[in-house]
């Protein structure tokens, strides 16, 4: 409900936490439930299970011209886990229109490639 105190009206709040958790405010400040996803480092830990040493170095990094393997996972881990933020935002604005959408915690990693978290609170 912090959200709603910092942007009155309606709101998505991304929590990019020990999962990523979408929860939704009405414009009156209700809240009207939410989704719960994978975390953000999920995403690169499946990959390490499953690529191998080659991997075990692959942090993440924004998109350009990827030439090796580890570059290329840092791409796709960073703007894939990024694609599935704005999908489930997309989603939610769907239902509930428009809305002020705020990233937490981590959020400041990920909302600069994302096409739709507004706000980053780090509170």
């Amino acid at each position: 409900m912090g959200a709603y105190d910092l942007y009155p009206g309606a709101s998505i709040v991304v929590d990019l936490g020990t999962a990523t958790v979408f929860d939704v405010i009405s414009a009156k400040g209700e809240y009207l439930g939410g989704a719960i996803a994978r975390a953000w480092p999920s995403h690169r830990r499946a990959l390490l299970e499953r690529g191998g040493a080659a991997l075990s170095r692959a942090g993440s990094a924004p998109f350009g011209h990827r030439r090796s393997m580890v570059e290329s996972i840092q791409s796709g881990v960073l703007y894939g886990f990024a694609a599935q933020v704005d999908g489930m935002i997309e989603r939610i604005l769907e239902e509930l229109g428009e809305a002020t959408v705020i990233a937490t915690a981590p959020g400041g990693l990920i909302a600069p490639h994302t096409k739709h978290v507004q706000h980053v609170e780090r509170g």
